[in-house]
């Protein structure tokens, strides 16, 4: 009984390393390789136009005390489209200057009315109180 025992949990390591080390990237480099028109776009947003208006979806990414950008771009008068994504740990955000709350799961959508640099800010405490201040980033709106 105890050899049984011991196999299986022989086999269920063996089983647990093997899938820890395969990969399901079947991408090519092509794809993987971003070109810098795609970085720009991403850095801004993607543009579309729905009845004859601007609209910038972006799509921003927490992680531990930093956000995917250190700052979004959208045109004066767009309307935004935010959806909003935890990487690691736990964050929610607000635009100051705009009164935009963003949390995971909960897409936001406004009208960038005013031009200038905007605060974009974590507002929950995810960590030290020095690392959570400092997890900021910028939404600029362009004339």
């Amino acid at each position: 009984m105890k050899k049984i025992w011991l196999s299986l949990m022989g086999l269920t390591l063996a089983v647990g390393l093997a899938a820890c080390g395969s990969s399901d990237d079947t991408s090519t480099d092509a794809e993987q390789e971003a070109t810098p028109s795609e970085t720009e776009e991403a850095a801004s947003g993607a543009e579309s136009e729905v009845n004859g208006e601007d609209v910038v979806t972006l799509h921003i990414q927490a992680d531990n005390f930093s956000f995917d950008q250190e700052q979004y771009e959208v045109p004066l008068g767009a309307t935004v489209e935010i959806t909003f994504e935890n990487v690691e740990g736990h964050h929610e955000a607000v635009i100051e200057g705009y009164n935009v709350s963003l949390s995971e799961g909960e897409p936001v959508t406004f009208v960038a009315d005013q031009a200038g640099e905007f605060e974009l800010a974590c507002s929950v405490v995810c960590g030290p109180i020095d690392d959570h201040e400092n997890m900021v980033s910028k939404l600029v709106v362009t004339e």
